[in-house]
């Protein structure tokens, strides 16, 4: 299994119909953690207002389907 921290920031109907690419970001974390840790030193040089993130677990190398788990960014963050 390998864990990711992904954020990314929601697009607007009109930076899809000019093609505009989206703004993700995904980092491989050891755990939650860190992925948290992680997340906290991104916020202090980035500002994260209406981004989204989550855990991603992927379990491809095993043959089995992914589990994502949300993160409250607001709770996170305070």
């Amino acid at each position: 299994m390998r864990l990711f921290l992904e954020i990314s920031k929601p697009q607007t109907e009109e930076e899809v119909n000019q093609g505009v690419p989206p703004q993700e970001l995904r980092y491989e974390v050891s755990s939650e953690e860190e992925g948290l840790q992680l997340l906290k030193q991104l916020a202090q040089i980035m500002d994260l207002t209406g981004w989204a993130a989550r855990f991603h677990y992927c379990y491809h190398d095993e043959g089995k389907p992914c589990e994502v788990k949300p993160i409250n960014l607001e709770e996170v963050l305070k």
